[in-house]
């Protein structure tokens, strides 16, 4: 089992949606922007358990980053990981469909568990 594959658990989103949206295609929007970011993401080497990384990230309609990852909180090695996972992923690959649902990922939280 890839290592990609026991992170993506690990790596919680929150998409800022309209509070309408579907639910269903909210977690299907999260699960696309998931599976990318744990093939990208390296958790801090002998990291003890901690409180999760959290970041703010804000993309344009391409998936490319409109601006630099914010670190909303979690301790300083942690917040190093998950920003370079997120700019080591992106542009994200963003399919027509997931495009279409521009308003509902152009602004994401991420928490990135250490454990």
């Amino acid at each position: 089992m890839s290592r990609a594959l026991l992170l993506i658990p690990f790596i919680a989103f929150a998409l800022s949606a309209c509070v309408s949206a579907n639910r269903d295609r909210r977690e299907q929007l999260k699960d696309i922007f998931r599976r990318q970011v744990a093939r990208c993401y390296v958790a801090p080497a002998n990291a003890p358990q901690q409180e999760a990384a959290v970041i703010e990230i804000r993309l344009q309609p391409n998936g490319a980053l409109s601006e630099a990852p914010k670190v909303l909180s979690g301790p300083s090695e942690a917040t190093k990981s998950a920003v370079q996972a997120v700019q080591r992923c992106t542009p994200f690959e963003v399919t027509p469909t997931v495009a279409t649902f521009y308003p509902e990922w152009k602004r994401m939280l991420i928490s990135f568990e250490a454990n």
